[in-house]
């Protein structure tokens, strides 16, 4: 399987998300473009996105998650950068789960 933005970018193989998404590769481009088509330029708001996860072969937990993306008081979730293509698209760091300004990706099962 290829992933494609809604622009006919390719951002990589299924291969390259999972080698990129446990740390151990680049994509062929980043995912920064929203679903809607629009590129995010918002220079005040963070350029991440929550996953939940440090690898993407691994479901998230509660408390990496937020409570399954329900709670702003749960202490940190797990976020990863879309305006890179490089190993840290998907894990990078940890954020409050108080921050709204975080983008989320979704990748089907």
């Amino acid at each position: 399987m290829v992933y494609v933005r809604p622009d006919g970018q390719v951002v990589g193989s299924g291969a390259e998300l999972l080698a990129g998404g446990a740390g151990n590769g680049t994509l062929q481009s980043g995912i920064w473009q929203a679903g809607n088509g629009t590129y995010p330029n918002d220079p005040s708001l963070p350029d991440d996105a929550w996953t939940g996860q440090t690898t993407l072969t691994q479901a998230g937990n509660t408390a990496s998650t937020c409570n399954d993306w329900t709670s702003t008081s749960s202490v940190s979730g797990i976020v990863g950068v879309y305006g890179t293509a490089d190993s840290t698209w998907w894990s990078l760091i940890t954020r409050p789960c108080t921050d709204t300004g975080s983008r989320l990706y979704c990748i089907e099962q």
